[in-house]
């Protein structure tokens, strides 16, 4: 048998022999710092026992999760603020742009107080 050959199998046979040695020992832990552990297992037993349970989100925010958050609730926002800008308000072109499409022009007071003529006056100038 070789040198290497030998050495390999001695060193294998040692590191056997310490295992089977640390399979045999038995540890031992002092029995105050086992009752440390303990009671602070208990503790943090007792600690979790009493966490609320989370409660499932509320309907506008999950709408709020669906759309993309705040920058895309904000986006729709400003989009109807700008719809109804342009429907109460609208500029001339598209007055004259509607009635050439439609062939004819119909304003409707929505609110029935007869703001029509206070509109007219903020378009026209």
């Amino acid at each position: 048998m070789t040198k290497a050959k030998e050495t390999h199998i001695s060193e294998a046979g040692f590191i056997d022999d310490l295992l089977a040695d640390v399979a045999q020992a038995q540890p031992s832990v002092d029995e105050t710092l086992m009752a440390k552990v303990l009671a602070d297992a208990n503790r943090m037993q007792m600690q979790h026992q009493h966490r609320p349970t989370p409660t499932a989100p509320s309907l506008w925010v999950q709408f709020q999760q669906a759309i993309g958050g705040w920058p895309a609730l904000s986006g729709l926002v400003a989009t109807g603020v700008v719809g109804i800008w342009i429907g109460v308000a609208p500029p001339d072109g598209l007055t004259t742009y509607t009635s050439t499409l439609m062939g004819t022009t119909e304003t409707v007071d929505l609110l029935g107080l007869g703001l029509d003529d206070l509109f007219e006056e903020i378009v026209d100038g």
